[in-house]
């Protein structure tokens, strides 16, 4: 019998994952791993055709199509699709809205949530969450965030409880 394909990652739970670190056993791992055949190829039925993509139709359900330039999209019986890009990036998108895209060359994750909100993990710490009404939520490693408000203002708060307000228009004046 085939291997089960990996669980799917609630919205929620692709949010929650952002604002933490990385775990070092990740899921993107995972659907890399399955998506890349190392949870094998048997029972699978493979169909090439002439424009030089090949299709694979897995006994589990998957289906994958890989392309003559290297990209491969794996569509999951729960309606998850996964694209594989040759640079090693990977972009899941689940049947919820969620778009979870990861950065292979700089292990930064960008989450896009069916309301069009961003939310940006990178591997120093920083977490960013991008609102679709232009405002914007930065969390630095040192402690420092930063607010910028859809009017243009901007309000920092240093890890030393110092905070500085600006008005719209007058981005970054002391």
């Amino acid at each position: 019998s085939a291997p089960p394909s990996p669980a799917p990652a609630p919205a929620a739970a692709a949010v929650a994952a952002a604002a933490a670190p990385p775990p070092a056993a990740s899921a993107a791992a995972a659907v890399a791993a399955a998506a890349s055949g190392l949870l094998g190829q048997q029972d699978a039925r493979e169909v090439r055709h002439a424009e030089g993509r090949t299709e694979r139709l897995f006994s589990d359900g998957r289906r994958e199509i890989e392309f003559s330039n290297g990209l491969r999209k794996v569509m999951w019986p729960d309606g998850r699709t996964t694209v594989l890009f040759q640079n090693g990036d990977q972009k899941e998108i689940h049947v919820d809205g969620v778009v979870v895209y990861h950065y292979s060359a700089t292990g930064a994750t960008q989450t896009t949530l069916a309301d069009g909100s961003e939310v940006y993990q990178f591997t120093d710490g920083q977490f960013e969450r991008h609102g679709p009404d232009g405002c914007k939520e930065i969390r630095f490693p040192n402690g420092t965030s930063k607010h910028i408000f859809s009017d243009g203002s901007e309000e920092i708060s240093f890890a030393d409880g110092t905070v500085r307000r600006t008005a719209p228009g007058q981005k970054g004046a002391p």
